[in-house]
């Protein structure tokens, strides 16, 4: 990805740019610290799962994994297994609360 913007004139393209790309890094340095605070899927299977799990209570139906972001190619595919079994082990969850039978109204408190 290339931020971009063209202009006539450079001096008048950096001028142009310099607030908004100021403050397009600050909110990518937000969003790191927000990644580092569970705003991510970034550790053991069963915190990815909790923060999965944390989403989806929140509405979240679907979720984009950004994985290229400088993680060596074979630690990259290791944790593509690990996030799938992950995946997996929700997908079971899921399943068994759905068919876990409703429980039974409780019986009418007898008058008498």
């Amino acid at each position: 990805m290339l931020h971009t913007y063209v202009d006539e004139d450079a001096e008048r393209a950096g001028a142009t740019v310099a607030g908004p790309l100021r403050a397009y890094l600050r909110s990518a340095l937000a969003l790191e610290y927000s990644a580092a605070a569970g705003g991510s899927l970034l550790g053991s299977i069963s915190g990815c799962a909790a923060t999965v799990r944390t989403m989806a209570r929140a509405g979240v139906d679907e979720i984009a994994c950004l994985v290229d972001f400088g993680v060596d190619e074979a630690d990259v595919l290791g944790g593509l297994e690990r996030l799938a079994a992950a995946r997996a082990d929700l997908e079971r969850a899921a399943a068994a609360e759905a068919v876990t039978p409703p429980q039974a109204p409780a019986a009418p408190h007898p008058r008498g």
